[in-house]
């Protein structure tokens, strides 16, 4: 019987890069490391465990992930923290050193959501206590960061009967957002200079696809997302 998920492992463009981003950043020490840098093995700040995580050297001319876009593969890992007062310690943290791109509110769990020195995408997330869970469902706060090309986070998950807002900001140029067949389509300011906000309002259960409305550079029409209503 699997009891939970142990660890990850990651190829990377260099272990020793993300070793001195995730001791810096976030805490992990280091449990084993190959003195040439082809592999580093790390341990979270609160945990037991032997590590959590372990990062292996492919070389600078990796590409980028293009999981979401184009591809099949890992969307993030999601780090746990004990309270909200250290997960607003943790924003603070990734916000100074500029990887923090967006937050959400899901209701069971707050998130916060910043990229790695490869721009791989990870959450750090405070477990809302079971006894709320219900009550958080009935509204939702998600903020959406707008890039080139894509939206983070690109699929939104909520139930039937939340009311979902979304605040929408971009990171770099002016985008658009568009509820594909509803009456939204909003601007979305360049470079953190404002954000649009979007009122949901999750009537019945099905897949509700959004995208860039404003043309954006030559991968605009892949900009999209999708928020999925569940029953």
């Amino acid at each position: 019987m699997i009891t939970r998920l142990n660890h990850a492992v990651l190829y990377v463009r260099d272990a020793l890069v993300h070793q001195r981003f995730y001791a810096d950043v976030l805490g992990f020490s280091t449990v084993a490391a190959e003195s040439a840098g082809g592999y580093v093995f790390m341990r979270a700040p609160g945990s037991d465990n032997h590590h959590d995580i372990a990062f292996f050297t492919v070389g600078s001319d990796a590409s980028d992930s293009t999981a979401g876009r184009g591809s099949v593969g890992l969307y993030h890992l999601g780090w746990e923290v004990a309270t909200l007062a250290e997960l607003d310690k943790m924003r603070g943290q990734l916000e100074a050193n500029g990887v923090l791109v967006g937050a959400s509110d899901h209701g069971g769990n707050l998130s916060i959501y910043a990229r790695d020195p490869d721009g791989l995408e990870f959450e750090v997330m405070w477990l809302v206590p079971s006894s709320d869970w219900a009550s958080a469902q009935e509204r939702r706060i998600v903020e959406v960061v707008a890039e080139r090309f894509i939206f983070t986070p690109s699929e939104i998950r909520v139930s039937v009967g939340t009311t979902l807002e979304l605040r929408v900001r971009s990171d770099d140029t002016m985008h658009g957002f568009r509820i594909v067949g509803g009456n939204v389509n909003l601007t979305v300011p360049k470079r953190r200079q404002g954000e649009a906000v979007v009122i949901f309002e999750a009537h019945e259960a099905g897949k509700f696809r959004f995208e860039c409305s404003r043309l954006c550079g030559a991968g605009h029409n892949f900009m999209q997302g999708e928020i999925i209503v569940e029953p």
